[in-house]
C-alpha cells in the first residue's frame, strides 16, 4: 500500500539548548548577517539559497558561501578528512555531460562540474529570508524574445520520430526528450535575482530543493520537486517521479485526478523509472533497497506520482554520485541506450539540466548529503541569457502534442514568476495547490493509489530484514563449469540489481551465456530441439559462450536452471514499442521463480495440462491449424511481476499435483500476475 511516512529526513533537537538541521547547519541565535551582506550587496562572492522543507528545517532557510572551484570528476571533489566539526562542506553542480565518467554516450557542450566549497554558512528562519530579500517592485524583470526553440509542431514531430525510430523498434521502455525556453531577462542583476527568488518561495509549492546559486558568470535558480539521492546515517534515499496531471484553468479536480490514476500510460511511466532506480539502488545498498509509495505531489501547476526507495550503504557520497548518474527520470530506461538516443536527438547538450545539485557535510562524524535534480532551473548568464530546460517521458502509447503540452506545463511555474505581482501577495497558482492537497487526502485518491501496487511483486515492497532467505538457484555441488549453468546478464548494472536478492541468499556470479541470435529473430535450424548444444554454442575464446543481441526476450535453447520451481505467469509480452495486435497478444508460459529481476531464462510449454490426463498436455487456446508452441523461451521477471525470489511464500502449502514426476518439486500456490499491457524493465 502507500507509504505511511515519509522517508525524507526531519530536524531534530540535540542536547545543550541547539538544534542542528540535518544535514550539519548549527543554528544559533543572531543568525542572518551573511543574509544581509548579501541582500544589500557587501558579499560579492559566489554565494546560495536553498530551502530544502523535506531533508532539512521546513522553515528555514539555509545561507552558504564560498569558493568556487572546477573538478574534472566526482572522485576530484574535495571533502574533509573524517572527524571534522559538523556542518556542509561542498556544494556540487553536476552537469549531464558528467555521464560520461560512466562511458554513456553524451553532447559534451563543456558545462564544468562545479564545487562551491562552503566556508560561510548559516540557517535562517524563512520569514526573515522573505523580509531581507530585495523587493520586486524595486527590481523588476520583464522576458524578452522568449520562446521554444523548437516550437509545439517541431517538438511533436521529434518525438515521432523518438516513438518510431527507437522505443517501436525496442531500443527502450522510455526515453525523455527535452527542449529549452530561452529568453533575456530585461533588468538582470544579482538583487533581482534574489527578488524573483523570493516571488519563488511565495509561488511555488511541493518542491524537494527552491534554491539559487550564484557562481559569479552564471546563476541557478530554480525549484526541483525531485530529491536525487540523499544519505543520512547509512540511509540512502532515492525518489523517483514520473506520470504528470496538469491542472486545468480552475485548478485540480477529483474527477480529473482519478483519471489520471487510472491512466495506465502514465502508470507505466512511473513503474519503469522505479525498476530504473531499484537498480541503481541494488549498485549502491548491499540490501538493494525497499520501495515506499505510491504518493501524489502536489505543485502549484501540475502534480506528480512518485515511489521512495531505501537502503543502507557505507559508500562515499561521491562514489553514490556516480553510481546514481543520472536519474532515469529525466533520462530514460535503459539508461545507457536513453543516452544513446538523447545524444543523437539532441543535437545541443543539456548543460546543467538532468544533473544534481548535491549538498554535502557531516553530522557526528558521519556523512550526510542531500541533492535535488536539475529540472524547473533557470540557467542565466551576467547578461541575462536564459535557458530553461523542460522534458517529457516518451512511451510507447505517448501523445506528441500532449507531450508538448506537458513541457509548457513544467515551465509555466518559473516563468510566471518572473514579472511577479506584489511581494505580500498569494499567488492564485499557490491557492490551486493547496485544494490540490485536500484532493490528495480523499479516500477515493487513496484507494486509486494502493490500487497501483496490485500487480507489483512483494518482494521489493517488504522490509529487508523481513524478506524469506532465498534457495540458491543451482542445486548442488559447484562445479567447473558453474559459471555457465545459469542465465547471467551482459550489463553490470542489471546485475547489480540482484544485490536486493544477494543479501538474502545466493551470490551473483557473472560470465557469458548463449542467448540467441537478439531480439524478435529465430535461430537457424529445427524449430524444436531436444536442449541446448553446449559444443556447438562454444566461443572459440576461452570456451565461453556467445551472447549477440540478447537483452529483450529471445528464443533460447536453454534448460532452466537445476532446482528452479517453475510457476505460470503471464509471458514477456509485447517488446517495448509493439503495437496492439498479435504482437501485443499476451501469452502464458512458465516462470521459473529464481529471484532474477531481468531477465530469466527457462524451458517454458504453451500448453495446458488436461486434468482427467494427469500428466499429459493438450491443445490450449490458440488459432485453429497453428500448433502449440514449445521450447525455451526468456522472460523478463520484474518490479511488476510477482516473479520473486523462492524463498518468499515458502511457508505456504505445497499441494502434490497429480501426474508430476516425482524428481520435480511441487508447484507453490500461484501468485496474482500483472495486468496485460504492464511494461517492462
Amino acid at each position: 500500500g502507500a507509504a505511511d511516512r515519509h522517508p525524507g529526513d526531519r530536524a531534530r533537537r540535540r542536547p545543550g539548548g541547539r538544534r542542528r538541521a540535518r544535514g550539519g547547519t548549527v543554528v544559533t541565535a543572531g543568525a542572518g548577517s551573511l543574509l544581509r551582506r548579501i541582500a544589500d550587496g557587501t558579499h560579492s562572492g559566489p554565494f546560495a539559497l536553498l530551502h530544502r522543507p523535506e531533508s532539512g528545517a521546513p522553515d528555514r532557510i539555509d545561507v552558504l558561501a564560498g569558493p568556487v572551484d572546477e573538478y574534472e570528476t566526482l572522485a576530484g571533489l574535495p571533502l574533509d578528512e573524517p572527524g571534522g566539526d559538523d556542518g556542509f562542506e561542498l556544494l556540487a553542480l553536476v552537469p549531464h555531460r558528467q555521464i560520461g565518467e560512466r562511458g554513456f554516450d553524451h553532447v559534451d557542450d563543456g558545462t564544468p562540474l562545479a564545487g562551491l566549497r562552503i566556508t560561510a554558512q548559516e540557517s535562517v528562519p524563512l520569514d526573515e529570508v522573505l523580509a531581507a530579500l530585495p523587493r520586486s517592485a524595486d527590481h523588476p524583470l520583464a522576458l524578452r524574445d522568449g520562446g521554444f526553440e523548437l516550437d509545439d509542431r517541431r517538438y511533436a514531430d521529434t518525438v515521432r520520430r523518438v516513438l518510431d525510430e527507437e522505443i517501436a523498434s525496442g531500443a527502450g521502455a522510455n526515453f525523455v526528450l527535452r527542449r529549452d525556453y530561452s529568453a533575456r531577462l530585461a533588468g538582470w542583476s544579482v538583487p533581482a535575482a534574489l527578488a524573483y527568488y523570493g516571488r519563488l518561495l511565495r509561488r511555488t509549492s511541493g518542491q524537494h530543493w527552491t534554491f539559487l546559486v550564484h557562481l559569479g558568470d552564471r546563476t541557478l535558480v530554480g525549484a526541483s520537486p525531485e530529491r536525487h539521492v540523499s544519505l543520512d546515517e547509512g540511509r540512502a534515499v532515492m525518489n523517483p517521479i514520473s506520470g504528470t496531471y496538469r491542472y486545468p484553468e480552475e485548478g485540480p479536480e477529483a474527477e480529473g485526478l482519478l483519471e489520471f490514476l487510472a491512466d495506465d500510460k502514465e502508470t507505466n511511466e512511473l513503474f519503469m523509472v522505479v525498476d530504473e532506480e531499484l537498480k541503481m539502488m541494488s549498485a549502491v545498498c548491499a540490501d538493494g533497497g525497499r520501495v515506499l509509495g505510491p504518493r501524489l505531489r502536489m505543485m502549484a501547476h501540475i502534480a506528480h506520482t512518485e515511489y521512495f526507495i531505501e537502503g543502507r550503504t557505507a559508500l562515499d557520497p561521491r562514489e553514490i554520485l556516480r553510481r546514481t548518474l543520472l536519474a532515469p527520470t529525466v533520462t530514460g530506461s535503459p539508461l545507457e541506450s536513453a543516452c544513446s538516443v538523447i545524444a543523437r536527438f539532441e543535437p545541443e547538450g543539456r548543460g546543467y539540466y538532468s544533473g544534481v545539485a548535491a549538498l554535502v557535510g557531516r553530522r557526528a562524524g558521519e556523512r550526510t548529503m542531500d541533492s535535488a535534480i536539475l529540472i524547473r532551473t533557470m540557467d542565466i548568464d551576467r547578461a541575462g541569457a536564459l535557458r530553461l530546460g523542460v522534458g517529457a517521458t516518451l512511451v510507447r502509447d505517448s501523445d506528441p502534442m500532449a507531450e508538448a503540452a506537458e513541457t509548457r506545463a513544467k515551465a509555466a511555474g518559473l516563468l510566471a514568476a518572473v514579472a511577479g505581482a506584489a511581494d505580500e501577495d498569494v499567488s492564485p497558482p499557490a491557492a490551486k495547490a493547496g485544494h490540490g492537497d485536500r484532493l490528495a487526502r480523499l479516500p477515493s485518491v487513496r484507494e486509486a493509489l494502493v490500487r497501483r501496487n496490485e500487480p507489483l511483486a512483494p518482494f521489493w515492497l517488504t522490509d529487508p530484514g523481513a524478506r524469506s532467505t532465498p534457495r540458491p538457484v543451482f542445486g548442488g555441488a559447484p562445479r567447473p563449469d558453474h559459471r555457465r549453468r545459469g542465465p547471467l546478464h551482459g550489463d553490470g548494472r542489471h546485475a547489480a540489481a540482484g544485490a536486493g536478492l544477494r543479501g538474502g541468499g545466493p551470490p551473483v556470479r557473472r560470465g557469458l551465456r548463449a542467448a540467441g541470435a537478439g531480439p524478435r529473430r529465430r535461430r537457424p535450424g529445427p524449430r524444436r530441439s531436444a536442449g541446448p548444444r553446449p559444443r556447438e554454442d562454444r566461443h572459440p575464446v576461452r570456451g565461453h559462450r556467445a551472447a549477440p543481441g540478447a537483452g529483450h526476450p529471445v528464443p533460447l535453447r536453454l534448460p532452466g536452471p537445476p532446482g528452479a520451481e517453475p510457476d505460470t505467469g503471464p509471458g514477456p509480452g509485447p517488446p517495448p514499442g509493439a503495437q496492439p495486435g498479435r504482437a501485443a497478444r499476451r501469452r502464458p508460459v512458465r516462470l521459473a521463480r529464481t529471484g532474477l529481476l531481468l531477465q530469466l531464462v527457462h524451458r517454458g510449454r504453451r500448453h495446458r495440462r488436461d486434468p482427467e490426463r494427469p500428466g499429459a498436455p493438450r491443445h490450449g487456446p490458440h488459432r485453429p491449424g497453428r500448433p502449440r508452441r514449445r521450447g525455451a523461451r526468456a522472460a523478463r521477471t520484474r518490479f511488476l511481476l510477482r516473479a520473486v525470489p523462492s524463498g518468499v511464500g515458502d511457508d505456504q502449502e505445497r499441494r502434490p499435483c497429480p501426474g508430476r514426476p516425482a524428481h520435480r518439486p511441487a508447484r507453490p500456490a500461484r501468485l496474482p500476475t500483472a495486468r496485460p499491457g504492464s511494461p517492462g524493465v
